[in-house]
């Protein structure tokens, strides 16, 4: 079954997961964690987000 979209509140404090299907491997070696982390950062400056926190 599929998600209810979720609330877009301005301001607001999300988390967010980076996690593959059934928590199989998303990073099969370091450059796609490196590619994930660049992904990251551009869409963060663009959109203007404050990341408070990662693991």
């Amino acid at each position: 079954m599929a998600h209810k979209p979720r609330l877009d509140v301005p301001g607001g404090f999300y988390h967010v997961l980076a996690r593959g299907n059934r928590r199989t491997t998303i990073f099969h070696d370091k450059a796609d964690y490196h590619a994930y982390l660049e992904h990251r950062e551009r869409y963060r400056q663009r959109d203007g987000v404050t990341l408070h926190a990662y693991e």
